[in-house]
């Protein structure tokens, strides 16, 4: 299923379950989701990373769930959870084609409204790191942000 819409409200919210997947680009879904497949912030093939997606209600990721979202030159994707995340399986980041970063940075990838840890491991996987610099990926109380070090 592909989102890009204004609004979508469910009704006993949203499962996507383990051969599923849900291409997020724009706009907001109302109702808790639940991933056991894949939910991805943009079309893998087309890789803009400029994608911003809403979800009012809570977000949890099972064992079997990948996340999938990227780094572009200008912005990176975002998934904005307005109610607990509760993070388990893959999180997959990459760049767009062609594009590497130029030095240090900080990428939010997640905001939610609070974080879920009696779970996990939520596993990070983020692209390759330029010469001199690695990724470090941070669970905070209101938002996952993968920075960007020098060595």
């Amino acid at each position: 299923m592909k989102l890009g819409i204004s609004s979508l409200t469910t009704v006993g919210g949203t499962w996507i379950n383990s051969a599923g997947k849900l291409e997020a680009y724009y706009g907001n879904l109302y109702g808790n989701v639940t991933n056991a497949g894949i939910f991805s912030l943009g079309d893998e093939a087309q890789i803009n990373n400029t994608d911003v997606f809403y979800i009012w209600g809570s977000f949890t990721q099972t064992a079997a769930g990948t996340f999938k979202c990227g780094i572009g030159p200008t912005m990176n994707d975002t998934l904005h959870i307005s109610g607990t995340a509760k993070l388990e399986g893959i999180c997959t980041i990459s760049l767009s084609p062609g594009y590497t970063p130029g030095g240090p940075g900080a990428y939010v990838f997640l905001t939610y409204g609070a974080l879920d840890t009696s779970v996990g491991p939520w596993i990070v996987t983020p692209p390759g790191a330029p010469p001199g610099m690695y990724w470090s990926p941070w669970f905070g109380p209101t938002q996952f942000v993968l920075n960007l070090l020098y060595s």
